[in-house]
């Protein structure tokens, strides 16, 4: 199911190191947001979003919340990811996003949920529209944290 997207202060930016600082006033939403969390940012005055990584956050007494956020650099794309039960052929899908390389150096990376790579079963890559992308597949996990697996991946 989709979610709603939660309005934030953009309360300092620093471009040259991919720095941001962001406010969730009091009331402003109840997403749970926890130390390297990944979130997924439309900016003012930018069409495209981006993603960054929660490197230090403070809930204030009055309820605001405050976080620092590393940004990611290359453009997100959402998919999806399909794990299908050998047994049952019964198939079940999860939201994934696939960074891909800055300035096309490098080799793409690819956000999923947290576990769903231990379950010994195969997984598929399908566009947003369900159509699966040939070729795609996990080559190295790169990083863990509560909401997600960063994976590097061979196209």
């Amino acid at each position: 199911s989709e979610r709603a997207g939660e309005l934030w202060r953009l309360v300092a930016q620093d471009a040259g190191h991919g720095q941001l600082r962001l406010l969730r006033p009091p009331e402003g939403g109840d997403a749970r947001v926890a130390l390297r969390s990944l979130l997924m940012l439309r900016l003012p005055q930018r069409d495209d979003d981006l993603l960054a990584v929660v490197s230090s956050l403070c809930l204030a007494r009055d309820g605001s919340v405050h976080i620092d956020a590393r940004r990611l650099s290359g453009q997100p794309a959402a998919l999806f990811a399909e794990v299908r039960d050998r047994h049952t052929a019964k198939g079940e899908r999860h939201a994934a996003i696939i960074l891909s390389a800055a300035s096309g150096i490098g080799a793409p990376q690819l956000f999923i949920a947290p576990g769903l790579s231990s379950r010994q079963m195969p997984i598929r890559f399908l566009d947003i529209d369900g159509e699966p992308i040939a070729g795609l597949c996990l080559d190295e996990c790169l990083d863990r944290s509560a909401d997600c697996e960063r994976w590097s991946v061979a196209v």
